[in-house]
């Protein structure tokens, strides 16, 4: 059996409520940073974010390894400590990358969180980092990610947090194996991680193995990323709740 139990129940806002991708964030409110995450307080939408431990253990809200996207810089994460992440701005804005800590401490309960954890090759501690902000934290949560021990050390450690597992296809991922990448889009990867709900690339679905494993298993059904009013529709003909980007729900 892939989970126990689904808690979901319990977290009901991740199957109704649809949940902004990295905060409501545009130009002058980047992704993933403290101004997104207060629009989308503000608008009512329960907030899906990424974070990384860094070197020295401060776990920080961003989304890819390095900054060459988000900050025009060819420094990678693990180059990063609590002060020199703090030179960085992002998309040309003023804004930088905030710590998990601002950003439980802004929200402050008023919008459920989605929190996606990121753990780099080798990285030993992520999760313990996570969970040690979160225990402190006096409001709505849940975690999940591609990594299904990442999500197994919640189900050994934190069982009371429900917890998800990320999938799809990750045809574009290269740096993944082929055994990988079918564990994800099969969702063998949820026989070790133990969840409580599946959150699925949208792309990949309809797929009936998927669909099949998800009620059997009676596990909510969630995709990503909802972009585009096509995407929109075939989320709700799948009968899924969201994670949206760039519209309104």
């Amino acid at each position: 059996m892939i989970a126990a139990q689904s808690q979901v129940g319990s977290a009901g806002w991740l199957t109704t409520r649809p949940i902004a991708h990295r905060g409501l964030h545009g130009s002058d409110a980047p992704e993933n940073t403290l101004p997104a995450f207060e629009a989308a307080a503000r608008a009512a939408y329960p907030i899906e974010l990424d974070v990384h431990m860094l070197s020295d253990g401060t776990v920080v809200v961003f989304h890819d390894d390095d900054l060459l996207r988000a900050a025009r810089l060819r420094r990678t994460l693990a180059e990063e400590t609590t002060l020199s992440i703090r030179d960085h701005k992002l998309f040309g804005t003023s804004h930088g990358i905030p710590t998990l800590s601002e950003v439980l401490e802004q929200v402050a309960g008023r919008v459920p969180i989605l929190v996606e954890i990121k753990s780099r090759h080798g990285q030993q501690g992520v999760e313990q980092a996570v969970y040690q902000q979160l225990m402190r934290y006096h409001g709505e949560v849940a975690v999940q990610s591609f990594n299904p021990f990442a999500v197994a050390w919640f189900a050994d450690n934190a069982p009371h947090i429900t917890r998800g597992q990320l999938a799809g296809p990750l045809d574009d991922d290269k740096a993944l194996t082929s055994f990988q990448r079918f564990a994800t889009r099969s969702l063998l990867s949820a026989l070790w991680s133990r969840t409580h709900f599946i959150n699925y690339d949208l792309r990949g679905l309809p797929d009936a193995w998927v669909q099949n494993v998800a009620r059997a298993a009676r596990l909510p059904l969630l995709c990503w990323t909802v972009r585009t009013p096509p995407d929109k529709i075939k989320a709700d003909q799948l009968g899924a709740n969201y994670v949206f980007d760039q519209l309104r729900p």
